[in-house]
């Protein structure tokens, strides 16, 4: 009881009159006069017309020309030149020699003379050709 009493007047004295009449008011005038009044005629008018444009015009000129052309020609140019032309002769002989010289002397000696000596010849003159 002791509760109750100090519960419903303490609850409904400050709550009702005094947020009610905060709330009410200073809510629903600022809200109304100040967002509104530069919401609507402030905002709209840059975020219509200005940040549309340079959305539109920022997001398709640089997006499409810009990324396309580095996009198409970057790529498809280096990587046609860069994979035929030094993958295509350069890496083939550095990759027959050098991984099969190396690993024949280095496995033959140490490890295997008789598989490795077999495996040498054999993986050379079969790659060097099919590659």
């Amino acid at each position: 009881m002791n509760s109750m009493a100090v519960t419903s007047p303490h609850h409904q004295i400050p709550t009702s009159p005094d947020p009610h009449i905060t709330r009410s008011p200073h809510h629903q005038i600022p809200r109304s006069l100040d967002p509104q009044i530069i919401t609507s005629p402030d905002p709209q008018i840059p975020t219509s017309p200005d940040p549309q444009i340079t959305r539109s015009s920022h997001h398709q000129i640089t997006r499409s020309p810009d990324h396309h052309i580095t996009r198409s020609p970057h790529h498809q140019i280096p990587r046609s030149l860069h994979h035929q032309i030094p993958r295509s002769p350069d890496p083939h002989i550095t990759r027959s020699p050098h991984h099969q010289i190396p690993r024949s002397l280095d496995h033959q000696i140490p490890t295997s003379p008789d598989p490795q000596i077999t495996r040498s010849p054999h993986p050379q003159i079969t790659r060097s050709p099919d590659h």
